[in-house]
């Protein structure tokens, strides 16, 4: 072996240990065995170089794309993530490593990545699921993940990858169309109810009084035209009455010059006195002056709970409450009726669970409800005020 032949192997470890790869020994005409050490080298080189340009392409890739995507230990701790995450959550990368992937969800408990494992654990190839995640300045951004094993050569567990879309403007517009679909319905039952009043209303109370008219100017005095006087007197004032009820139903007068609170408040006094459910109502707070689209959204779930505890609860109670704190309102109702089976409810989109829940999101709420056969129902719906 030469100085030669030594100062060339010298020069090829020191550049591959500094990452340049791409350089070559030189081999001499001999052929001898150190020049056999030095081809080695070569190749050892080259397999490097090709490595190392495809784990730079996957880098190139991992760290372009625009969603988040965390690679996860089998116990839930973050082993890495790519730029996406620092871009939408704004966290540096090394304040995530080695955290829980839950220390970013909206709850920061244990939930989301149990969720994962049992999904996967169960033979699911991937697991898909919307939560949102908090960002550094503690605003919640929902995402679409999708979640899916990682496994070695072995077929062993090595982790999760979890892929998560920013689905916050996807968010926003559908919220857009649930409240201009919620708009446009209660337009449409302000406009009918107007006209049930202008029109049907008025004609009813005009026949009411050629009515009264006949009766006090007709000469006879045979009972058989009185009594039809009074059927008809009778089946006039129920008319006029349920008239009086539907038109308060679409689109009571207090909720649309006096606000919720009024609105409530009379709801509670008009159904008191209709039903032998005992019904009561509270506000606690002060209360601000709210968009009048979310004071309709809260009294429309107001009806179609109440409207439940008649039909199918049987109860005996009803409890409403407004609650105001400095940044959001909350609305309460509770009823001591035979309760039922949430899951079931929902499987079978009955009880109006559909209808209350997409009014909920359309202004940023959040609705929580809870019932158990022969427990009750309570309902408990959360709105920001900068909806």
């Amino acid at each position: 072996m030469t100085d030669v032949q030594i100062k060339e192997i010298q020069n090829l470890l020191v550049a591959y240990g500094a990452g340049e790869y791409h350089k070559q020994g030189k081999i001499s005409a001999q052929r001898d065995e150190i020049d056999m050490i030095i081809s080695g080298i070569n190749l050892l080189g080259e397999e490097l170089l090709a490595t190392t340009v495809s784990r730079d392409y996957f880098s190139g890739i991992y760290n372009s794309v625009a969603d988040m995507v965390f690679v996860v230990s089998p116990r839930g701790m973050i082993q890495d993530v790519n730029n996406a995450v620092g871009s939408v959550l704004d966290f540096e990368k090394t304040t995530l490593i080695e955290q829980s992937i839950n220390t970013i969800t909206e709850q920061g408990g244990r939930s989301f990545f149990n969720e994962v494992k049992k999904n996967l654990a169960a033979g699911k190839q991937s697991f898909t699921k919307e939560i949102r995640f908090t960002a550094s300045d503690k605003r919640l951004i929902p995402v679409s993940c999708s979640c899916s094993k990682i496994i070695d050569q072995n077929s062993k567990l090595k982790g999760y990858l979890i892929v998560a879309e920013d689905i916050s403007e996807r968010k926003e517009t559908e919220k857009r169309i649930l409240r201009t679909i919620v708009d446009t319905q209660e337009k449409e039952q302000k406009r009918v109810a107007a006209d049930l009043h202008d029109s049907l209303g008025q004609e009813l109370s005009t026949v009411k009084l050629l009515l009264s008219a006949i009766n006090e100017g007709m000469l006879s005095s045979d009972d058989k035209y009185k009594e039809a006087y009074e059927t008809c007197k009778s089946i006039l004032d129920s008319s006029i009455i349920n008239l009086r009820s539907i038109c308060f139903d679409l689109m009571p007068a207090s909720l649309e010059n006096g606000g919720i609170h009024m609105a409530l408040e009379e709801l509670v006094d008009r159904l008191s006195k209709q039903s032998l459910i005992k019904f009561s109502y509270k506000c606690s707070g002060s209360l601000p002056i709210l968009e009048k689209s979310l004071e309709i959204v809260i009294y429309r779930i107001a009806q179609e709970f109440i409207n439940n505890s008649i039909k199918h609860a049987h109860a005996g109670k009803v409890k409403i409450a407004l609650t105001c704190s400095t940044t959001h309102i909350s609305f309460s109702i509770k009823d001591n009726g035979i309760g039922f089976d949430i899951a079931n409810a929902r499987a079978s989109a009955g009880r109006g669970l559909s209808t209350m829940s997409s009014r909920a999101k359309a202004f940023n709420g959040s609705m929580k409800l809870n019932s158990k056969p022969g427990k009750g129902t309570q309902l408990l719906v959360t709105f920001p005020y900068n909806v």
